[in-house]
């Protein structure tokens, strides 16, 4: 795989993440993050640490899931690396949160973990079909 083509899977990773994480924030999480975490939520959302955060998991994604997958050629990899990469990205984040914060209640994290894994699952998913093409 040349740089052209790990540019592009990086691209569509970020793309699908960024979709499904919002499409999961909107419809499911929206109103539970309302509920429990209302005295820890911004007014404004600030953008550049989300950003942020995509970029290093599509990195990530792509290091360590999507790659091995192309190489491997290996679809059940891609799927199953994906969900286990957001199981360990997103449980990080939640179990510390659980640790540390108040409101972080155990639907909250378990939440939390089950929408990376769908996430990181998906995009992993979507870019290996789409390095299939090169």
């Amino acid at each position: 795989m040349n740089f052209a083509q790990k540019f592009l899977l990086y691209f569509m990773t970020l793309v699908v993440l960024a979709a499904v994480d919002l499409i999961w924030r909107f419809l499911i999480t929206r109103r539970l993050y309302r509920i429990h975490l209302e005295g820890l939520l911004r007014a404004k959302f600030n953008i550049i640490p989300a950003v942020l955060f995509y970029f290093m998991l599509a990195f990530g994604l792509l290091i360590f899931v999507i790659s091995p997958a192309f190489n491997s050629s290996s679809l059940s990899q891609a799927i199953g690396m994906g969900i286990l990469f957001g199981l360990f990205f997103y449980g990080a984040f939640s179990f510390t949160n659980r640790a540390l914060l108040r409101n972080w209640t155990q639907l909250i994290m378990l939440t939390d973990i089950f929408r990376g894994m769908i996430v990181c699952g998906a995009a992993s998913t979507v870019a290996y079909y789409v390095s299939q093409s090169f």
